[in-house]
């Protein structure tokens, strides 16, 4: 069992917490060798204690809450230091963004805002046509545009233009 390995490997080691207000590791996991040094049997380098919930958190934690956790984990392993302050913990890994934003570029308008339209309807053999007054400017990657109709109804429609891609 690995969790026995564990206790038998420290049984009747100490960690002795680090002085240090901050302590930063490298990515989300927390190892017991990053907040406390070994002596005794074994060095305790392959222990993860706890895990932050995300690349470049960080987390506030008492002495006296680090400790319980490392005893939590390893149970067996006596935790020396002095627990009075606290420790701050953060990731120095990367944030990923799961946004990733569209690149700009100025493209010159398809339509212009009041530019003056003629909407076609098509169904079947019958094709009606409408003026209609664009309400927003319209790029050849825009698909849709608001109009305005004579009668004041507003719609957004399909963007087709002679000569666009």
């Amino acid at each position: 069992m690995p969790g026995s390995f564990a206790f038998l490997f420290l049984a009747g080691a100490v960690a002795t917490l680090t002085a240090a207000a901050e302590v930063r590791v490298p990515c989300q996991d927390v190892y017991l060798t990053d907040v406390a040094s070994v002596s005794g049997a074994g060095d305790g380098s392959g222990f993860l204690i706890a895990r932050l919930p995300r690349a470049g958190a960080s987390i506030r934690l008492s002495k006296t809450q680090l400790a319980a956790l490392v005893r939590r984990r390893i149970p067996g392993l006596e935790v020396d230091g002095g627990l009075k302050g606290g420790i701050l913990i953060r990731s120095m890994a990367a944030v990923e963004s799961k946004l990733e934003r569209p690149v700009y570029v100025a493209e010159a308008p398809l339509v212009d805002r009041h530019q003056k339209l003629t909407l076609t309807s098509t169904s079947g053999p019958v094709t009606i046509e409408r003026p209609v007054v664009a309400l927003q400017r319209a790029t050849k990657r825009d698909s849709r545009i608001f109009v305005r109709t004579s009668d004041g109804a507003v719609m957004s429609v399909p963007l087709w233009a002679a000569g666009a891609e």
